[in-house]
Parts: C-alpha cells; structure tokens; sequence
C-alpha cells in the first residue's frame, strides 16, 4: 500500500510542477512529499527527478516510470469503476481539459456536477491541446478538425463562427456590406493556441485572398477578452455564436456579414481508446451529447 500511495505523490509532483502543489492537493506539507519521492528513489535504486533550487523535471528514467504509473493507476480506476458500477452510483474523479471560453461550457460542467455530486470534476481550462494519456486526462473538449486518430471522439454538435461588433461601433465606423469593406474596419484577432496561428476568417464569396482590415487592434489567445473589447468597440471579433448568446440577445453585439463570412465548426468530446469506459466518464460523454448544444 506505501507503493501505490508513493505513485499517486510522483503522479501529483509530476501534475503539480513542485512539491508545495503536489502538497497542497494531498492535503500534506512539502518535506513529507520530498520524503515520500526519496523514499521511492532509494526503494528502486534510481533517480526520478533532477532537483535544483530552480526547477524540478524528470529524469528519463523517471518519464518511463512515471508513463507506467499512470497505466497502473488508471487499470486501478478502471477496477474501482467497475464495483461503483456495480452499485449503481457514477463516483470518482473525472480530470477534464475544456476550452478557455466559458459561456456553454461552464454552465454545463456546473450542471453534470449537480446531476453526479459523487463524481469530483478537475478541470484544466485551456486552449491548448493536451496529451490526454501522458497528461492524464480522462477526456477533452475540442472543437474544429479532429487530428489525434488515437482518441475516441463522440460528435457533440457544431456552433457558427461569426464576425461581430457593437451598434456603438458600427455606426461609428459603418456598416460593411461587402467582404472588401472591412478593409475600412479593425479587427480583434484571435491567436490558436495549438499552432500559433491567427484564427483566420471564413468567406463564402469567391475571394482571391483573405478579407484585409485597416488595422488589428488586439491580438489574444483568450475569447472572451475579445468578445469584451468588441463589446467595448474596440473593433470586429470573429467567435462562436454559441459563447455570446446574451450579448446577441441583448443587441450588444450584432452579426456582421452573416450571410456571407462565417462557418460551422464541428466540436466533439474526446478520450483515450479503452476497452471499458468507467462510468463517471460514460456518464459525462452522455450528458455533454444531450445538454452542451441539444439545439444544434
């Protein structure tokens, strides 16, 4: 049992990124995590982790054992699913990666919690796209074009990307009513975090090239500070419909184009290919389908 439980505080560091964190979420101090690693070096004869006053990284010996551990783990998981599935009750922990944009998302997450109180949900918001088996993450929320062939996918809908801009705005600068007039226009871009790209408009006009504005005034990895500048008037946002629902309810944000800039974007859950599914992770692929975008 000091085995497994020594796993779990190598799995924690490894998450964490120090020995405080890892402490701090195992409800111990720094030196008993710090002990418990010595005590696992010394028990296998090797190092794990290279440790300076600065950094903390594994060694290679240490990613190895490190890619078991989370194997064992998880067949551990996988085996306490199985008696909770007995008894009827989703429970567990469910380590979940969503998208920095709240809007659906969050309302979502809060509701299944609700639903499942016995399931704890970990969730990392975050554009990038995270390794879900070395990361050890039980499932992911993606949207767009599906690269990992590894993964299981569910399709969950698809939202309208569109390009917006406050009645403040627009009747400062004008209304554009074809894609060349926004060549008199700004534009909060959005950078993809996965590649580094900017987020590039869709135009479904024949077009020799992509629509040119006068000038961006903000570039950002992060949707809702765009959505707030172009509700401030700050310039054109190119976003989902489904992250500004009230604002286009409202009229704070009005569609621009809309018949002839904008796409549909597919978004799907995503998880590690298994032969058993647990059930706090059946449960929470089940509820997305039905409740993330049931109008879609």
């Amino acid at each position: 049992m000091e085995s497994l439980s020594a796993l779990g505080v190598v799995i924690e560091v490894v998450d964490r990124g120090s020995f405080a964190a890892a402490g701090r979420a195992l409800g111990v101090s720094a030196s008993a995590v710090g002990k418990s690693i010595t005590r696992l070096e010394e028990r296998v004869g090797a190092r794990l982790f290279q440790r300076t006053s600065r950094s903390l990284r594994l060694t290679p010996e240490g990613e190895r054992f490190v890619e078991r551990c989370r194997r064992v783990l998880a067949e551990i998981g996988a085996a306490e699913a199985e008696l909770a599935e007995a008894n009827g009750e989703p429970r567990g922990t469910l380590r979940i990666s969503v998208p920095v944009a709240g809007g659906p998302f969050r309302s979502v997450l809060a509701d299944f919690q609700e639903a499942y109180p016995s399931v704890v949900l970990e969730i990392e918001s975050t554009n990038r796209h995270v390794d879900l088996v070395r990361e050890g993450f039980d499932a992911a929320i993606r949207s767009g074009v599906l690269e990992d062939s590894t993964l299981t996918a569910r399709y969950l809908g698809a939202f309208r990307a569109l390009l917006v801009g406050s009645p403040e705005y627009l009747a400062r600068r004008g209304t554009p009513r074809r894609p060349r007039d926004l060549a008199r226009h700004d534009l909060l871009h959005f950078r993809l975090s996965t590649s580094g790209r900017l987020h590039a408009l869709t135009v479904r006009e024949p077009a020799d090239s992509a629509p040119r504005f006068a000038r961006t005034n903000v570039v950002a990895n992060n949707l809702e500070l765009l959505i707030h500048f172009a509700v401030r008037g700050r310039g054109l946002a190119y976003v989902a419909d489904v992250l500004i629902r009230d604002e286009l309810a409202s009229g704070t944000l009005v569609p621009v184009l809309a018949d002839q800039v904008g796409a549909p974007v597919a978004c799907h859950v995503v998880w590690p290919e298994a032969k058993h599914v647990p059930p706090k992770l059946r449960v929470f692929i089940d509820y997305l389908a039905e409740h993330l975008l049931p109008e879609r």
